[in-house]
């Protein structure tokens, strides 16, 4: 990123090409390099649910949303 600047390309072409905000280029090249993120750390939230999940989804139940209501069911009758 510092080299396509120093090569003359404008803070919004590098910020199209990294697929970030022109700002967070601004504040990367201030910085002298990319700020380093947070590793991801998966939800424990739905780990009690996780293999009733997987079979759900292998089962061809693959739409957000009949995923979606089928869990909150499950975790009404669950949790409540």
């Amino acid at each position: 990123m510092c080299r396509l600047r120093e090569q003359g390309w404008p803070t919004s072409r590098i910020a199209q090409l990294l697929g970030v905000d022109r700002r967070t280029v601004q504040r990367w090249l201030v910085a002298g390099e990319p700020e380093h993120s947070r590793p991801h750390r998966p939800s424990h939230l739905l780990a009690p649910f996780a293999a009733w999940l997987e079979a759900r989804w292998v089962s061809g139940c693959q739409i957000g949303q009949q995923l979606g209501g089928s869990f909150s069911n499950r975790a009404i009758l669950e949790i409540g």
